[in-house]
């Protein structure tokens, strides 16, 4: 059985998630606060296109944000780096898997650098628990380009 992949979204990291979400809906997009990550420290923003959509995200415990140890999480790394550095960037892509087991062994195959396979959550503005499982790929691509990661939706919208 192959596994089905979609586009799921796209990361932006920014300095300061209020000063984004206006800019941006300044500009006709209608950004709403998502939530935050706890375990890792981060809050972000969502605006969402049909099936996919982009996320804002910044730090928002600086404490748990330096702690929190990157292995295998290479987004959140790249964010927590660009928050510190004072760098807004588009940073890369979540591929949505309709099987993150199969998606994971079969790039592994591949020789590519993949971490392991963990859990996500995050809690919405309106309490509730959203959660995922994902892994990342720890290689660049061409030219720098970070590799996407890979999400498994548990039932819910993120």
């Amino acid at each position: 059985m192959t596994e089905t992949l979609n586009w799921d979204h796209t990361m932006v990291d920014v300095t300061n998630l209020q000063d984004a979400i206006d800019y941006f809906n300044s500009k006709g997009l209608a950004f709403t606060p998502g939530g935050h990550h706890e375990y890792w420290g981060t809050k972000n923003a969502l605006d969402y296109f049909g099936l996919n959509y982009i996320e804002l995200l910044t730090i928002a415990n600086k404490e748990k944000a330096k702690a929190f140890p990157y292995e295998n999480n290479s987004a959140i790394h790249d964010a927590v780096e660009d928050y510190f550095a004072g760098i807004q960037r588009i940073t890369t892509i979540a591929i949505q898997t309709d099987n993150i087991e199969e998606t994971h062994q079969r790039l592994e195959g591949l020789g590519l650098n993949v971490g392991d396979i963990t859990d996500g959550k995050r809690v919405d503005p309106a309490g509730k628990l959203i959660q995922w499982k994902i892994f990342y790929v720890n290689d660049e691509l061409v030219n720098h380009l970070p590799a996407p990661f890979f999400i498994l939706s548990m039932g819910q919208q993120r």
